[in-house]
């Protein structure tokens, strides 16, 4: 397993979709009886992909236009009726309970940043019995529009303004795609990224393969600070 030197972290903050949980057939399944119930064709598999891209917010306009916030209903209906269904229900990607219990015991709670909808990831986190471990979270919306969400860094300031705090560069943000590595980027921080397929993001990230190597490297990081370790 490889281990990388990672820069001892301030505050940590979390992608949550495709980083601590897969969530994508469920989502793709929520937007295919979106586009069925408003009477569009069933969307190809790419353009589920460049939905997968950014915010519900922002995307359900540009698709269904003036009828977004009825297409919308659709989707969140559906995703709630199916969130933990065995079959496309949402599941924890596997080795992320170790990540955020290796967090927990150096004292280092993290802040979920996600462009899904809060009260969905929060339903999530209790679900899996991860509310110990997560701070708290900032979803899609929280900072306003759709063009406030992730890559754009306003839920990260926001966050980081409900601590009282100033953003550092020796802030963490953790993610597994290219919009969690601008997101850092903008914001001014650590971008790290854990995916197979990205290697090269934006300058100054950090790249693994598994959220297991992370956890190996954040375990370092985080022996080499001060925090508390919780035995």
């Amino acid at each position: 397993m490889a281990i990388i030197q990672l820069p001892p972290p301030r505050e940590i903050f979390l992608d949550f979709d495709g980083f601590l949980v897969d969530s994508h057939p469920l989502i793709n399944a929520s937007y295919r009886h979106a586009y069925e119930k408003m009477g569009l064709p069933r969307p190809s598999d790419e353009e589920l992909k460049k939905n997968l891209k950014g915010s519900g917010l922002k995307s359900f306009p540009a698709i269904f236009g003036k009828k977004s916030d009825l297409a919308w209903e659709h989707y969140t209906k559906f995703y709630r009726e199916h969130q933990f269904d065995p079959d496309i229900g949402v599941k924890p990607i596997e080795g992320a309970e170790e990540f955020l219990a290796t967090l927990y015991a150096f004292n280092k709670l993290p802040i979920i940043a996600t462009n899904k909808l809060g009260e969905f990831t929060e339903d999530e986190i209790q679900h899996f019995g991860w509310q110990d471990y997560i701070r708290f979270t900032v979803g899609s919306g929280d900072a306003g529009d759709g063009d406030m969400d992730k890559p754009n860094p306003a839920l990260l300031h926001l966050a980081i303004r409900r601590l009282g705090s100033e953003p550092s560069p020796q802030d963490w943000m953790c993610g597994d795609t290219m919009t969690d590595a601008l997101t850092a980027q903008n914001y001014g921080c650590v971008p790290i990224i854990v995916s197979k397929k990205i290697k090269h993001s934006v300058p100054g990230a950090y790249h693994f393969d598994s959220i297991e190597e992370l956890t190996a490297s954040t375990r370092m990081a985080l022996t080499q600070t001060d925090h508390r370790l919780i035995l």
